[in-house]
C-alpha cells in the first residue's frame, strides 16, 4: 500500500510523461492558431510543476536512503568487534601446544 507521498508522487510522474508526450504533438505552425500558446504555455506551466514534485520526492527519498545507509552502517561498526569470534580456552591451549611442540622440533634441528 502506497502512501499519500509515494501516490502523488506517481501522479507527477504519470502527468510528466503525459504533458512532454502533447508537448511532441504540437507543431510550431499551430502555435499561430488562436489559443494554441495559451493550451502550449499551459501544458509546459503543467510539466514543469510535475517535475518539481518529482525532484522534491527524489531528493527526499535519496535523504532517507542516505540516512538508512548511514544508519545500519554505523550500528555495523559498533557492533562488528561483537561479531568477531572470542578465543576459547581450548584455542588458547592448543596454540600454546603447538608452539611448545614447534620450539622442541627447532632444538633437536639444531646441530
Amino acid at each position: 500500500m502506497m502512501s499519500p507521498a509515494e501516490e502523488e508522487t506517481v501522479a507527477a510522474l504519470t502527468l510528466l510523461f503525459t504533458k512532454v508526450a502533447e508537448l511532441e504533438q504540437m507543431s510550431i505552425r499551430e502555435m499561430l492558431t488562436p489559443g494554441r500558446y495559451d493550451q502550449y504555455k499551459a501544458t509546459l506551466d503543467e510539466a514543469y510543476d510535475a517535475l518539481v514534485t518529482m525532484e522534491d520526492a527524489l531528493n527526499s527519498l535519496g535523504t532517507k536512503l542516505e540516512y538508512q545507509h548511514w544508519r545500519i552502517s554505523s550500528a555495523f561498526e559498533e557492533l562488528k568487534p561483537l561479531s568477531m569470534q572470542p578465543r576459547s580456552l581450548v584455542d588458547i591451549a592448543l596454540d600454546t601446544f603447538e608452539q611448545d611442540i614447534q620450539r622442541k622440533e627447532r632444538k633437536f634441528q639444531q646441530p
